[in-house]
């Protein structure tokens, strides 16, 4: 049996590996405030807060992320970006990143904005259609 906690950090491990490998720069991880965010990234005018998801395989689901939960992330990043010098032009936008044990290594999926605006009323969930390819990564 797996234990979470240990799959947890190794999925936010490798997700901040897939991120620093595409050029974002990690300002934080584990933030906590009104919202634990997992990550904090900057790259090219944005600043994401991006929420880790880890399964133990493919044949289970990823766990949700609810409105009340993606309003709580919006704030935090609000507040750590009103803290942190020279962020506050920066545009803010939630990530999902999903992440899959694989041998060897782990799967990363990246979701740019699929949390979306938690302040509309469009969308109450998160679509996986959205996403980019998966990407092996180590």
């Amino acid at each position: 049996m797996h234990d979470p906690r240990n799959l947890g950090s190794a999925g936010e491990r490798a997700a901040r590996k897939y991120l620093q490998r595409r050029g974002w720069t990690i300002l934080a991880t584990n933030l906590r405030g009104s919202a634990e965010i997992d990550l904090v990234a900057q790259r090219a005018g944005f600043v994401i807060g991006c929420e880790v998801k880890t399964r133990h395989d493919r044949h289970t689901g990823y766990p949700s992320v609810s409105h009340a939960q993606r309003l709580r992330l919006m704030r935090a990043l609000e507040a750590f970006v009103t803290i942190r010098q020279g962020l506050h032009k920066h545009q803010l936008r939630l990530d999902l990143l999903l992440v899959e044990p694989r041998v060897p290594g782990m799967r990363v999926r990246h979701l740019p904005g699929a949390l979306g605006d938690p302040d509309s009323t469009a969308s109450n969930s998160f679509s996986l259609g959205y996403a980019t390819d998966w990407n092996d990564r180590r």
